[in-house]
């Protein structure tokens, strides 16, 4: 069993060796990275209560398959951008909320940080306009902005009898009508018109959240200090393998000497 010395004493035989070998790992590790493209990932969270969490990731599934196949043209004109701003896309993913399936977070992965907000309005206008197109949805949307329109008249005439009961205030004893019964039905067409309008707001797809572009991959530091160190070690084992190797030699010479 050697000493520590011993092995310091080789260590600082061979420290030329060593260093060489640890240079050349880094430097390897440094053009390396210098190949590598800077991917970016941003997030944002949209609002999908037309279609199951599933149907969505069919969506995007599409986008993925045309990025996977750099079919940046195809791609362009499904998301309705120029060719230039698409090939900015590395990657693209979807991932559910297990307690509120309405809600969905789109991972994006960008080669840079710029037209970012184009691609998260892009994507989701993409989204829109496939679920827009279902029958059910045109439908449910029409019969909601009916139903408004008809409040709305409602309404309209109902203001003007309530302007001029309030005009006449002083011929109250001659109404043949309750005012109070004008307010009522201005308050409850109010509050349905409210309600019908939220509900309207439901079948559109939103974004609700959405977080700035952050470096992603790769980490650059990280693969300089994994090659230096595989470069160190790899120097240190083929320091001691030479120091043996030089005293095998030695041994093996002594011998023949004998």
């Amino acid at each position: 069993m050697k000493e520590l010395s011993e092995y310091w004493v080789i260590i600082e035989k061979r420290w030329k060796i060593i260093t060489f070998i640890t240079l050349v790992f880094f430097i390897l590790a440094s053009i390396y990275t210098l190949t590598l493209k800077n991917i970016y990932k941003s997030e944002f969270i949209i609002k999908n209560p037309l279609i199951s969490p599933k149907e969505t990731e069919i969506y995007i599934e599409k986008i993925l398959n045309l990025i996977r196949k750099k079919e940046y043209n195809k791609l362009a004109k499904l998301l309705n951008l120029d060719v230039d701003i698409v090939q900015n896309i590395a990657s693209i993913k979807i991932i559910y909320n297990k307690d509120n399936k309405n809600f969905s977070k789109i991972e994006l992965y960008t080669y840079s940080t710029q037209n970012i907000d184009k691609l998260e309005k892009a994507i989701v206008g993409y989204l829109r306009q496939n679920i827009n197109m279902r029958q059910e949805v045109i439908f449910k949307k029409n019969r909601l902005i009916s139903i408004i329109s008809k409040i709305d008249k409602a309404i309209l005439s109902l203001e003007k009898i309530k302007n001029k009961v309030e005009k006449n205030i002083d011929k109250i004893q001659f109404f043949k009508f309750n005012p109070a019964d004008i307010y009522e039905k201005l308050i409850y067409f109010y509050s349905e018109k409210y309600y019908l309008e939220n509900e309207l707001r439901k079948l559109k797809i939103e974004i609700i959240l959405s977080k700035p572009p952050k470096p992603f991959k790769p980490n650059k530091i990280f693969i300089l200090l994994i090659a230096t160190s595989i470069g160190l070690l790899l120097g240190f084992f083929i320091a001691f393998f030479l120091n043996w190797l030089e005293e095998f030699r030695n041994l093996s010479k002594k011998s023949n000497d004998k």
